[in-house]
């Protein structure tokens, strides 16, 4: 497996992971996407009303891979993503904890 192909994996994991968290006081809905043709891993928040309907969404993160970096385009959380990325314990065998191609990007 080359790098690529781990930091997708990781990617969908940490995607994954973050999805996984139910809120428990309110009806809203995380939604995952992967996609590991394009690089594109995103988590979306849908807010529901009193009855349960969704009524509006958010995005939580989008990260991408683009050219063998992964680059943080939007982080909506206090959440620390590139520590949770470093923390993995095939990130930190892959690039020994001096080589981070994990960037933030800031609109």
């Amino acid at each position: 497996m080359d790098k690529v192909e781990k930091y997708k994996e990781i990617l969908q994991s940490l995607i994954l992971k973050y999805a996984s968290y139910k809120p428990r006081y309110t009806k809203n809905e995380w939604q995952p996407i992967c996609d590991n043709e394009r690089g594109e891993y995103l988590l979306l928040k849908f807010v529901a009303d009193k009855d349960g309907e969704a009524t509006n969404k958010y995005s939580i993160f989008h990260l991408r891979l683009k050219n063998g970096k992964v680059l943080i385009e939007e982080n909506n959380t206090d959440s620390d993503i590139v520590g949770e990325w470093m923390k993995t314990t095939l990130m930190r065998r892959m690039c020994g904890m001096r080589f981070c191609t994990v960037k933030s990007v800031r609109n």
